[in-house]
Order: structure tokens, then C-alpha cells, then sequence
């Protein structure tokens, strides 16, 4: 059985923007939409490429690499 604190604190983490989301808007804001769709694929490739199979040709410790089993 889940406990009440477990669901609790899933809801919070859940419910709080991270990073990404924070900059992403506030690019938008100040700078516009062509802005926001350049700051969106920044941070998407910031989380895919040290995920991908090309990420020790780049040289990524292999302790950063936790997305994919063959890191």
C-alpha cells in the first residue's frame, strides 16, 4: 500500500515546473515565440544527446549516461 506522504510529495514534484519549463517561458516572454520554439529544442537536445548512442563519440562520462543500458 502507498502511503499518504508518498502521494503527497509525488503530487508536488509533479506539480512544480523544473528547469526547463521556467526557462522555456520566460524566453517566450521577454523575447518572443521564435525565441521560445529555439529554447524548447535547446533544452530537449540538452536532455536527449547525452541519452543517445552517439554520446561516447562526444566523449560523456559514462557515470552521466543513465538513460540507455549499453552506456
Amino acid at each position: 500500500m502507498v502511503s499518504v506522504e508518498f502521494l503527497i510529495t509525488s503530487l508536488v514534484v509533479v506539480l512544480i515546473p523544473g528547469t526547463g519549463v521556467l526557462y522555456t517561458v520566460s524566453t517566450g516572454l521577454f523575447l518572443g515565440s521564435r525565441a521560445t520554439v529555439w529554447a524548447s529544442l535547446g533544452c530537449t537536445f540538452g536532455i536527449v544527446l547525452p541519452c543517445s548512442p552517439v554520446s561516447p563519440a562526444l566523449h560523456y562520462p559514462s557515470y552521466q549516461c543513465h538513460c540507455l543500458s549499453g552506456c
